[in-house]
């Protein structure tokens, strides 16, 4: 449960990281120029790409820049890996592998021995502190004299 609930919030984070402002118009093209929130889409099928113009060679983080003449437009090829406009981001979908079955039937033993070394220490616990109990309700009693000793001390007096 842990496990899924962190996968699940990772795969949030990711998904609101790699959401950004995409201008709808080309670059450097102000005009009427709308804005959108979206989340980025990669580039599958690119008719006409070049690589980048040396100063936009550092643009990709974790990829390789290069140049869609088609859309006018800079994007990146990201590395195994790596996600996001500019390859920023870890992708850890890859590397999480399946549980396997020994692994799981490990994981439930060493559950179950924990469980079981906290049952018997509870159990051992409860166990000091009756007999304890039995002692100190044993002390508050006295002995009962039995009818020779009583007539010894008579005779004494």
């Amino acid at each position: 449960v842990c496990m899924c609930v962190f996968v699940s919030g990772w795969h949030l984070v990711q998904t609101t990281l790699s959401t950004t402002v995409i201008p709808l118009c080309g670059v450097n093209k102000t005009e009427n120029c709308v804005t959108t929130v979206g989340t980025v889409v990669p580039i599958t099928q690119v008719e006409r790409e070049t690589e980048c113009k040396p100063e936009w060679r550092s643009y990709c983080f974790n990829g390789d820049c290069r140049y869609s003449e088609t859309l006018d437009r800079y994007f990146c090829r990201c590395k195994e890996g790596w996600i996001g406009e500019r390859c920023s981001h870890s992708n850890l979908y890859p590397v999480r592998k399946p549980l396997s079955s020994e692994y799981l039937a490990f994981t439930i033993l060493v559950c179950l021995f924990f469980f079981s070394a906290i049952l018997l220490s509870i159990y051992f616990y409860r166990r000091y502190l009756n007999k304890k109990e039995r002692l100190a309700t044993n002390k508050n009693y006295k002995d009962v004299a039995t009818d020779t000793e009583k007539e010894q001390n008579l005779l004494h007096v």
